[in-house]
């Protein structure tokens, strides 16, 4: 059993089904940046496949690398699965420099929103996000075998799914979304 600052307390069991979800996350974005730079055609499922990857970099760079001052008791934290840790940079810096972005892209009609979609949203944000799993992965292994060999696999299925990617730029214009390369 775990109990945080918070007085959350949970069982392994409990923790277990927790990194599953983790684990979905991970999953998730890397399934959704690989195929997004495969070049779909199909533009409703090319917006599908942006914004599944945006809302899962979001949900992740809150659980690994963004302390909320004030979280809720239902909240999953990193520090229930393990002693607190800080996510490598320059990775967290790159991911925490997108997180309002994120949000006000994911949660909110803003005018930032048309703006800032012009300039596109790099699929090497699903990378630092995977890899910051990997590196959480290796410090949950530090503290709690069981926990690691549930959680591992998650880390390098991504790493396996997103690690060969070219550096493309997704593109969101009114109801369109261009791919291109940077180089």
């Amino acid at each position: 059993m775990t109990c945080d600052d918070l007085g959350v307390v949970k069982t392994q069991t409990e923790l277990i089904d927790g990194l599953r979800h983790v684990g979905y996350e991970v999953t998730m974005t890397a399934e959704s940046a690989a195929r997004l730079g495969r070049h779909v055609t199909d533009e409703f499922v090319r917006n599908a496949l942006l914004e599944s990857m945006l809302l899962h970099i979001r949900s992740l760079t809150d659980f690994f690398v963004y302390t909320n001052p004030r979280p809720r008791p239902t909240d999953m934290l990193r520090i229930h699965f393990a002693p607190e840790w800080t996510a490598p940079k320059p990775e967290a810096t790159r991911v925490l420099a997108g997180r309002n972005a994120l949000h006000k892209h994911l949660a909110h009609l803003t005018w930032e929103r048309v703006d800032q979609g012009k300039q596109g949203y790099p699929l090497a944000a699903a990378q630092d996000i995977i890899r910051i799993a990997d590196a959480w992965s290796r410090h949950l292994g530090a503290h709690d075998a069981a926990l690691h060999a549930e959680f591992r696999p998650f880390a390098l299925n991504a790493r396996a799914v997103i690690a060969p990617r070219s550096p493309y730029v997704v593109t969101q214009t009114t109801m369109q979304t261009v791919i291109t390369t940077t180089s």
